[in-house]
């Protein structure tokens, strides 16, 4: 068989570092411009609407794709997450050479693509080549690549010398980041456990219309997409903000840049070690949600007031706890859609990806539209009412069933159901 070590159990690590890459190039990407506000806004004659709209453009991507890219994955296979990669190149490329505003908007709405089809469709991937018990892990691994790569964009920016400089460096990785997509690309023929009953290739590929009425009525779905906005309105809303707000303290760019780094290394570490530490300590469903309603509240406060501490290792400190506590369950949450009953590898994508598109909708129209007008330049206003969102995972975890994602034992009386 033609390139036959593709299909050996150990190339699925191969496969998630694609993965790991083709989320950390758009990620790295779009955090040097919310590192470089001050200065695009000067050099390209941009007003704060069009700046928001540009640094906001891959999120709208998000919204108008990741429904869209479960329902392409199911029906085509991997395929399409290589497209989706070439697009995201040609927008970091092209932004290397862009000197206005429109297409600068093109470019950071092409580099959206990636991010979208990689988030929507990991679980479904890493379904195929990795037993149940390894996926969250594997979800976990993508996200610390995720959060890695707007540490190191909003941290590394300001360092350069130019703006086009720190374009161009994104995109010779752009480029590297695309060969080793289309050499190295491959789909697992089968899963990685045995299913009850036999699948063949064209069922398991769903029609569109299936797919939609399947995933639009499971009500599991529903809660676990209603606790994923929940936890990401108020990490999102500080990860876009913190440097602005850290600046309207005094602080330098650069300074602004290293400290906003505190809080998404704080997101990379939890993406690493909450799975295991989640996983030992909810030894019932009860205990699960007991921890996520903890975590819920004090990450509400610290997205709130984290930004006020003092300069120095106490801001950096308190910025890494934000990062860290706030989304310790996202791992879990992202993963879930595959394991809910009803919904299995058959619409994962298509599950997964209508969870991203409701997530990145609210989080992208309820800061920019209904809170930033509110708030205006009041930072602390505006941190406060995206912290409290943290309300909805704690209201919400109830109805979401750990049980089937972390094979606890469902106890009588357990509200949670995944239909």
């Amino acid at each position: 068989m033609k390139n036959k070590w593709k299909q050996a159990p150990w190339y699925g690590y191969v496969i998630v570092g694609l993965l790991c890459l083709g989320i950390f190039l758009p990620n790295f990407a779009q955090y040097q411009v919310t590192s470089l506000a001050d200065r695009l806004r000067t050099e390209l004659g941009l007003s704060q609407s069009q700046y928001g709209s540009i640094a906001t453009a891959p999120l709208l991507a998000g919204i108008i794709l990741s429904f869209l890219s479960g329902l392409l994955m199911d029906r085509f296979g991997v395929k399409v997450l290589v497209v989706s990669v070439f697009l995201t190149a040609g927008g970091v490329i092209l932004r290397a050479f862009t000197t206005g505003y429109w297409f600068m908007y093109i470019s950071m709405l092409l580099m959206g693509f990636s991010a979208s089809f990689v988030n929507s469709n990991t679980p479904k991937v890493a379904g195929a080549w990795f037993p149940a018990s390894k996926v969250t892990a594997m979800m976990g691994l993508v996200l610390v690549f995720s959060n890695l790569g707007m540490a190191l964009g909003s941290g590394t920016a300001p360092q350069f010398p130019t703006t086009r400089a720190a374009f161009r460096f994104a995109a010779v990785l752009a480029v590297a980041v695309l060969v080793l997509w289309v050499l190295l690309n491959a789909e697992k023929k089968g899963s990685a456990e045995a299913s009850p009953e036999t699948v063949t290739e064209e069922e398991e590929r769903a029609a569109f219309g299936d797919s939609i009425r399947t995933v639009l009525k499971n009500k599991g779905l529903w809660f676990v997409a209603l606790c994923n906005i929940g936890m990401m309105l108020g990490m999102l809303t500080n990860t876009i903000f913190m440097p602005q707000a850290l600046m309207s303290r005094g602080l330098t760019e650069q300074e602004a840049g290293w400290y906003a780094v505190a809080l998404t290394m704080g997101n990379m570490i939890t993406s690493i070690v909450s799975p295991a530490i989640v996983r030992r300590i909810g030894t019932t469903g009860a205990r699960v949600r007991w921890i996520m309603r903890i975590c819920g509240v004090l990450g509400g406060v610290l997205e709130a007031a984290a930004w006020l501490l003092p300069k120095g290792p106490a801001l950096a400190a308190g910025l890494f706890a934000t990062g860290f506590i706030a989304v310790v369950f996202l791992p879990f949450l992202q993963s879930m859609p595959a394991y809910l009953e009803g919904i299995g590898r058959k619409y994962a994508a298509t599950a997964t990806g209508m969870a991203m598109t409701l997530q990145l909708l609210c989080c992208v129209i309820i800061p920019s539209y209904v809170v930033a007008p509110i708030a205006g330049d009041n930072y602390l206003l505006l941190f406060g009412l995206m912290g409290a969102m943290a309300i909805l995972p704690i209201l919400l975890c109830s109805f979401v069933p750990f049980e089937l994602l972390m094979h606890i034992p469902k106890r009588a009386g357990d509200p949670a159901s995944g239909t």
